[in-house]
């Protein structure tokens, strides 16, 4: 697959589906990835079977060979991974958010979780604004 290929495939990549790679990237398992996102087990690999679709890699008999396949792919093109993951502001940024809301205990990730859940779009300036707060707050 060409570097504009791939590069083209990673532009099509939901920020959520960015989440869920770059946590794969660093050897997380279904059962880490979930927790850490608060989605499902099938969630996560719901977002790997459409990532898959997109990367066009081919369906096996065994998922975890699929995996394997799609991550060789990833390390293959790690350059222009890295570069199409922060050419894009809110993939980074969610990126950062995830990592801090990983190291919250479970109650707070509940409660940041049914907070979130509602907002729209419109609303992610200040939903920022507020999570920084909280984090200064919670650490000062």
């Amino acid at each position: 697959m060409e570097d504009e290929g791939i590069r083209a495939k990673l532009e099509t990549l939901t920020p959520r589906e960015w989440e869920v790679l770059m946590l794969g990237l660093q050897k997380k398992t279904d059962s880490e990835i979930s927790e850490s996102l608060c989605i499902t087990k099938a969630t996560v690999r719901q977002h790997f079977c459409v990532m898959y679709d997109k990367f066009e890699i081919k369906k096996e008999n065994r998922k975890k060979r699929q995996r394997q396949q799609f991550y060789g792919l990833m390390a293959k093109h790690k350059a222009i991974l890295l570069e199409c993951m922060y050419d894009e502001p809110d993939v980074e940024l969610i990126f950062i958010i995830s990592k801090l809301i990983r190291t919250m205990p479970l109650e707070e990730k509940k409660y940041l979780k049914l907070t979130l859940k509602n907002l729209t779009s419109n609303d992610l300036q200040d939903v920022v604004q507020k999570f920084w707060n909280f984090l200064y707050h919670k650490q000062f």
